[in-house]
């Protein structure tokens, strides 16, 4: 119940955060993108920091890698932004040694997953263009010491 108004409030929906794995360097952030068995790349996108603590046990253990919570409107910038030369997203990857050949499965096109982050926030998906957002090249990469899949 709201003290000003003595109206009871509706609880607020809490957005997903998501959780992405980067390496921080002297002025830099570096994103991870994994190559897909399609040879397209896809930034690791998880829902749920146990999942990327686990890919960057298996994949990046020891190499500075490490994980960082980010929330919606973060998460549309880096697609944008320093990620913008990648066209897809893979949802929750799994590690090699988990589990072969799947995170193709697991990917959807860049605008697709963007639009579906907008629709939940309550936004129309159709207020999203790719002209209004920036469009900067930047880095994003892949596995370390060229191991991409």
């Amino acid at each position: 119940m709201s003290e000003l108004s003595g109206k009871e409030e509706a609880p607020r929906a809490r957005w997903p955060n998501y959780w992405l794995l980067v390496e921080h360097e002297t002025s830099s952030m570096d994103v991870l993108a994994i190559d897909l068995d399609s040879g397209e790349k896809a930034l690791a996108v998880f829902s749920f920091a146990e999942e990327a603590e686990l890919f960057l046990h298996h994949e990046l253990s020891g190499t500075g890698w490490q994980v960082r919570e980010t929330m919606i409107g973060e998460l549309i910038f880096v697609l944008y932004g320093f990620c913008a030369g990648v066209g897809k997203v893979a949802l929750d990857p799994l590690a090699r040694g988990i589990c072969e050949g799947t995170n193709g499965l697991v990917s959807l096109k860049r605008g697709d997953f963007v639009r579906t982050l907008i629709a939940r926030r309550g936004a129309p998906a159709a207020a999203l263009g790719q002209s209004s957002l920036p469009m900067p090249r930047g880095p994003c990469s892949g596995r370390p010491g060229g191991e991409n899949r």
